[in-house]
């Protein structure tokens, strides 16, 4: 009888070939969850690291967007930029191959622009006008910077970037 099931008042007892079976069931169970290749899905990604000013001043905060071009397989890939500076291990990095590089500023000038009480400090501070870092749409939206990242080497990119009123001609 290895399926026999007894209840003795409240309490059920199973049978030792049930208990088998069910210690049977969840090593099956973790050995298909737990056993994979243990290489990553996808296309080979790389560490990137560079420097991005804006005036010839570190960009304070903000986004780079490495954008995959026709021919490089993969998601778009978003790093941080802090003092200038960004960087991204080959986990976390951008896949292999061309990209198109979009540089945004995430500087609010310290007041978002969706809170209230703030815009009401501004106001009552009589402040016109918040210093806000903006990066040009020729270096995001609009964005014809163009960078290859390789599987070997080093992956290290400077973008020196300037506003429409200091740009030389």
């Amino acid at each position: 009888m290895p399926w026999r099931l007894e209840t003795v008042g409240r309490l059920s007892v199973t049978t030792k070939a049930s208990n088998n079976l069910l210690l049977a069931a969840m090593l099956f169970c973790g050995l298909i969850v737990g056993c994979g290749s243990g290489a990553a899905e996808g296309p080979p990604r790389a560490d990137v690291r560079g420097v991005v000013t804006l005036d010839g001043q570190p960009l304070p905060k903000g986004v780079i967007l490495f954008v995959p071009l026709e021919g490089t397989p993969g998601p778009k890939t978003s790093i941080a930029i802090a003092d200038g500076k960004f960087s991204a291990d080959d986990s976390t990095g951008p896949v292999v191959g061309k990209h198109r590089i979009e540089i945004k500023s995430t500087d609010d000038g310290g007041y978002a622009r969706d809170d209230e009480s703030a815009i009401d400090r501004l106001k009552e501070s009589r402040t016109r006008r918040i210093d806000v870092v903006r990066v040009p749409a020729a270096f995001n939206a609009n964005s014809r910077l163009t960078e290859t990242v390789r599987e070997e080497g080093t992956n290290e990119f400077e973008f020196p970037l300037t506003t429409s009123r200091r740009r030389r001609r």
